[in-house]
């Protein structure tokens, strides 16, 4: 009757799952025992036939949503209505929110680009499993992280992989070197340059925003920028950057060594992605917020109704 055992937990799943039938009901039409149905269901679960997910309530904002669409002329915005007080589960909750986002654009044969930091990490960890064919996750920026690999690059990049089932195209270099000609040279490097150009055909990408404030910059945690370089950073007009790149409220990329010493996507290479979802919140990052929407860093912004308020204010 069922040429392959896929075919058989596929219909035992579909009668209980779709038809409402009984694993009794199942057990009879099969000539099989309830119990030997009872292991064909989780086995349909184990094997990815079965995605079964618990969608928690968050309560989205869409009139700040729309309003921040129009302003920015955004792709879309998804605004968390109610942003928890503590900074840490604002994260978790925006992660959770950019993570529904994301899974209405999967499909086969998708490219996703990603770029690392907590907001990423916490998307990835919120992607329920849904086995894609095909798919292909790429990391946008090098490696960062200095004793916070859980949040970098490569592993925000194989735990979304792991997610969806799809293949990993990393992108082997630090984040930041040591000089400008090194970065020239490892962006001609053959795996570095082919990664680059897979880059380019990315459907969506998800990034983090970055800020110069002491407590909340990755980079200044990761260790690759001192109190003394933030200072720097300030004086020079820089309130955030995108996968490193520092810019200015207006959106303005600095010319500044620091940028030209960064293996990752730039500026350019994300406007060419269909999609670029920027994840981030608090008020704390307004400023650097509110120069990725004015750069075009971004496309899409998902974050919290204060931020967006903040933002908005900053904005008139």
């Amino acid at each position: 009757m069922y040429q392959t055992r896929h075919e058989l937990l596929e219909q035992v799943a579909a009668w209980y799952y779709e038809e409402n039938r009984t694993q009794e009901e199942i057990a009879r039409r099969l000539g099989l025992s309830r119990s030997t149905i009872s292991r064909l269901l989780q086995e349909a679960r184990e094997e990815g036939i079965v995605v079964i997910r618990v969608n928690k309530l968050i309560n989205v904002d869409a009139e700040l949503g729309a309003t921040l669409v129009r302003t920015f002329s955004l792709v879309d915005a998804w605004v968390l209505a109610e942003a928890p007080a503590q900074y840490t589960t604002l994260i978790q909750h925006l992660g959770e929110l950019c993570a529904r986002f994301l899974q209405r654009q999967l499909h086969d044969g998708i490219k996703i680009g990603i770029g690392w930091g907590t907001a990423v990490y916490e998307t990835a960890r919120n992607v329920a499993n849904i086995p894609l064919r095909d798919a292909v996750v790429i990391q946008l920026l090098g490696a960062v992280a200095r004793g916070h690999s859980t949040v970098d690059g490569p592993e925000c990049a194989r735990l979304l992989a792991q997610k969806l089932g799809a293949t990993i195209r990393f992108l082997h270099a630090p984040a930041l070197v040591e000089s400008e000609a090194t970065a020239l040279a490892l962006l001609q490097e053959p795996a570095i340059l082919s990664t680059m150009e897979l880059i380019r055909q990315v459907e969506v990408a998800i990034t983090g925003i970055g800020t110069i404030d002491p407590e909340l910059s990755s980079l200044h945690r990761a260790g690759f920028l001192t109190d003394a370089d933030l200072r720097e950073l300030a004086r020079a007009g820089a309130v955030g950057d995108v996968l490193g790149y520092q810019f200015d409220l207006q959106g303005r990329v600095l010319d500044i060594s620091l940028n030209r010493r960064l293996i990752a996507a730039n500026q350019q290479m994300l406007a060419q992605i269909p999609k670029v979802v920027g994840v981030a919140g608090g008020l704390a990052k307004a400023s650097a917020i509110l120069g990725a929407l004015r750069g075009k860093f971004i496309n899409v912004l998902i974050t919290d109704a204060r931020t967006a308020a903040e933002i908005l204010r900053l904005n008139s």
